[in-house]
């Protein structure tokens, strides 16, 4: 059910970006090539940027993973006790232990 809620809401989206951008186009003021050299140069820098986007893209991952399970490993941590740690000032025999 939530993925087709983000699916239906980052459709809209798209959806609501390429209609403004056809509103903006239509309603410039500059003439159709000049409109047409911006849209070009404006693709080029996109296309540039999604290229850098994949490339740092697995790095980017590998960081923010490896945050996420220092965060976790921090907070587990925090929550649970070491158990050595919190049963070692226990004083127990052997008798104890086998019940005698």
């Amino acid at each position: 059910m939530s993925q087709k809620i983000n699916i239906d809401s980052v459709v809209v989206a798209i959806t609501s970006f390429l209609g403004g951008l056809a509103v903006g186009l239509l309603l410039t003021p500059r003439n159709r090539s000049n409109s047409r050299v911006w849209l070009s140069n404006q693709a080029v820098d996109l296309t540039r940027w999604v290229n850098r986007q994949r490339k740092f893209a697995p790095f980017n991952t590998n960081k923010i993973i490896r945050t996420f399970r220092n965060n976790m490993n921090q907070g587990v941590n925090q929550i649970f006790p070491d158990l050595y740690e919190a049963t070692e000032h226990i004083a127990l025999s052997d008798r104890d232990i086998l019940g005698e």
